[in-house]
């Protein structure tokens, strides 16, 4: 529809980028809206816009050469931002919070088969511009665990961690190394005291056989 030599209303429209078929108001999209893009990326889109961005709740799917991306929950200026869920290729799955396209906030995300980009794993926490940064947990494929603090993907400040061969750390993390106060335990010791960026610096008395 066209009021005025703008368009206005009900209606479709298809150029370069696209085609779109929903509300405008003064020729621009806005309100409820789909686009199913032209380009190599062959993206859809169904939501609400404003001035021409998606804004507000919507759903997108990508398609490219490593597979499929699919995106539900909110957008604010073309960036995904505030609550979704993100479906990536081999799996890969994210519920939780977004800022300007990043993980951001509190979320789950997983992992289920190593890539060239990841590997196979899972983190339940804090995110701060796509990286684990906070508090959270998180499993690895070969069973390890950790619990506690992080830092720009790394392991930071005090937590828990455990293994596959059943040994175990709890104390200070610095940049995903022991740095602090820490005790370390297997099934052949224990050694509780201090840490200095991965190297215990307690002497070694404190190195304390399990089976006595």
């Amino acid at each position: 529809m066209w009021d005025t030599g703008t368009r206005q209303g009900q209606g479709r429209s298809k150029d370069a980028t696209g085609t779109y078929n929903g509300e405008w108001v003064r020729d621009a999209r806005m309100g409820l809206g789909e686009f199913n893009g032209s380009n190599h990326e062959q993206e859809y889109y169904s939501g609400n816009w404003y001035e021409n961005l998606r804004n507000g709740k919507g759903e997108q799917r990508i398609s490219h050469a490593h597979g499929e991306e699919r995106y539900t929950g909110d957008f604010k200026k073309d960036y995904k931002h505030g609550e979704g869920e993100f479906h990536g290729p081999n799996g890969e799955h994210y519920i939780g919070q977004y800022q300007e396209d990043m993980r951001d906030g509190k979320g789950m995300w997983h992992v289920p088969v190593a890539t060239s980009r990841h590997p196979k794993e899972r983190y339940d926490g804090e995110f701060s511009q796509d990286k684990k940064h906070g508090e959270g947990s998180w499993t690895d494929e070969d069973g390890a665990f950790y619990k506690g603090g992080w830092r720009n993907n790394t392991r930071h400040g005090h937590g828990e961690a455990s293994y596959k061969n059943g040994s175990s750390f709890q104390g200070g993390f610095q940049y995903d190394v022991y740095h602090g106060k820490g005790e370390d335990q297997s099934d052949e010791y224990a050694y509780s005291g201090a840490w200095t960026n991965g190297e215990d610096s307690t002497p070694p008395c404190t190195l304390i056989p399990n089976h006595l």
